[in-house]
């Protein structure tokens, strides 16, 4: 539990707008980036990407959940999960209504090493490819073809080696783009080079990149 008065001031650059991100926010400032949990529906309603917004943390609770840091509310006596609308209500306040600044992403080859002080961030992943690529493969089919890494989600896996580092594009089911195809070249019948943009998350030692919105993939 946060027991001083520490506020947080910055700017999100995450939500549920895509559905790809569920009852959560990131958000990030100059210093770094983390998750805030919400139990709570429709927070892209009110809180759209480069809002800025401020956040009481005295009474809320920081820790990890699979060694992401998130600030939300106790889950299990173990990890933090999702506060309380109520209580979120309580411990934020939007900065500007009229005006927001989205954050540039960062290049993902300039933090991958650094799990530590970077998850959270908004980063790009340029000239990068599916393994699973091959003209008909979606994000993430439902249909149970390919298996779940944990709840709805399935982790597809880039050719690119991130100093060794295992890199997946991690999409639930129920995202707006779960069905769109796998970047595929069907001219050269090979994967095809794209650029993703999304939150570089952590799955204890794992580089899980979520891509908001379907706009955040760029064919080459």
């Amino acid at each position: 539990e946060i027991t001083e008065d520490i506020q947080i001031k910055a700017r999100v650059t995450g939500n549920d707008l895509g559905g790809n991100i569920y009852k959560q926010l990131a958000i990030q400032d100059a210093s770094g980036a983390i998750i805030v949990a919400v139990n709570q529906n429709g927070l892209n309603g009110y809180l759209a990407e480069g809002q800025e917004i401020l956040i009481d943390l005295k009474g809320l609770h920081i820790g990890g959940y699979r060694k992401q840091p998130q600030i939300g509310a106790p889950y299990n006596g173990t990890s933090i999960g999702r506060m309380s609308k109520d209580i979120w209500m309580q411990h934020f306040k939007i900065v500007d209504w009229k005006n927001s600044t989205k954050v540039e992403p960062v290049d993902f080859n300039t933090i991958y090493n650094n799990m530590d002080a970077n998850c959270g961030k908004l980063v790009y992943l340029d000239n990068v490819s599916f393994k699973d690529a091959d003209g008909k493969g979606t994000f993430a089919p439902a249909d149970g073809s390919v298996a779940t890494s944990g709840g709805n989600n399935i982790n597809r896996s880039l050719n690119e080696s991130f100093g060794g580092k295992e890199v997946v594009v991690r999409t639930s089911t129920y995202a707006d783009f779960a069905g769109m195809t796998l970047p595929y070249d069907t001219i050269n019948n090979k994967p095809a080079k794209c650029k993703i943009t999304g939150i570089a998350t952590r799955f204890n030692s794992t580089w899980q990149i979520l891509i908001r919105k379907s706009s955040d993939i760029e064919i080459k």
